[in-house]
């Protein structure tokens, strides 16, 4: 890879962490209080179609619109900055707070593990939400 394509592939890193707020908090929090209840196909599905709806269909048009554009000759320095942008954006934004929550909340032993869960990947949403809006 040369020095310009990982370039690139680090700005769709940093593209990634301005995901959309609205759909990972909400996302993030059910996910988290979810996970907590050992429901975790459940929360899969959730993080998954809480991207979907807030970065997803964003990213894999963007992704589809490069490989026609490009025709038959895609290369990987084309589409890798958007294939980052959608992994980036889906760990950090999505899927890490809503592990944070149900890892968290499944250690409460009162009863109150679901509240805490989903308590705990909120604030870690927003808060990787705002160190997004400085670094990105």
């Amino acid at each position: 890879m040369s020095l310009g394509a990982a370039a690139d592939v680090g700005l769709g890193a940093l593209l990634g962490l301005a995901f959309n707020p609205i759909a990972a908090l909400i996302g993030a929090t059910l996910a988290g209080a979810l996970g907590a209840r050992s429901r975790i196909v459940w929360a899969i599905v959730v993080v998954l179609a809480a991207w979907a709806l807030g970065d997803g269909v964003r990213v894999v048009a963007a992704i589809a619109a490069t490989i026609e554009a490009a025709g038959e000759g895609t290369a990987a320095a084309e589409v890798g900055p958007l294939v980052a942008w959608g992994l980036v954006g889906l760990g950090a934004g999505y899927a890490l707070p809503a592990w944070a929550g149900a890892f968290a909340g499944s250690r409460v032993t009162h009863g109150t593990g679901w509240l805490a869960g989903g308590a705990i990947a909120a604030a870690v949403c927003a808060a990787i939400a705002a160190l997004g809006g400085v670094l990105g």
